[in-house]
């Protein structure tokens, strides 16, 4: 397993282009918080980073299960790609994260950069009471599932938001060995 994180990256985006990101990433309660506000016509100031990790291969669970202290963090709860479902949870600042909405790709193997950064969304569930969730990855690809977690930032002069984007990958092959 390898883990990278970034340092934060502000950006801004139009109002309706802000909003439709929080709903897509089912960023509820910061959209709420918008609309309460009164700010849900006001352009979307955020400053994001990144939490990534890769699986590459192996079958040591406990080295897959291992969390990397990040941040925001996909841990899977058995080695990716070696059964038909596979159990991650969801940890923020080391704790569970209940109701995330965890979206999920999938690209064939083999597949050239083009076809790969124009998959579309292959599943979508939110984790349950204990960060957790059962991701459907039955069929042979590269898969990569991503999570994002957003509260208000503390430095309201800089930025409005902040947000942290948790993603794993890793490859099933056509034939896992069982």
């Amino acid at each position: 397993m390898l883990a990278f994180e970034s340092g934060f990256t502000p950006i801004e985006l139009g109002a309706a282009q802000f909003n439709a990101y929080l709903a897509d990433e089912g960023l509820d309660a910061a959209l709420e918080a918008r609309r309460r506000g009164g700010s849900a016509a006001a352009p979307g100031r955020e400053r994001y980073r990144r939490a990534a990790k890769v699986w590459l291969w192996g079958d040591a669970a406990d080295r897959a299960k291992a969390t990397m202290s990040l941040p925001l963090e996909i841990v899977p709860v058995g080695v990716p790609g070696a059964r038909e479902a596979l159990r991650a949870r969801v940890l923020w600042k080391g704790r569970p994260l209940a109701g995330a909405l965890v979206k999920v790709w999938r690209a064939p193997l083999g597949a050239d950069a083009a076809t790969r950064d124009s998959i579309g969304v292959a599943w979508r569930g939110r984790t349950d009471s204990r960060g957790e969730v059962a991701v459907p990855v039955a069929l042979a690809g590269e898969w990569l599932l991503s999570v994002v977690h957003m509260e208000p930032c503390t430095e309201r002069s800089e930025d409005d938001w902040e947000s942290t984007w948790s993603s794993l990958t890793f490859q099933r092959a056509a034939a896992v060995p069982q």
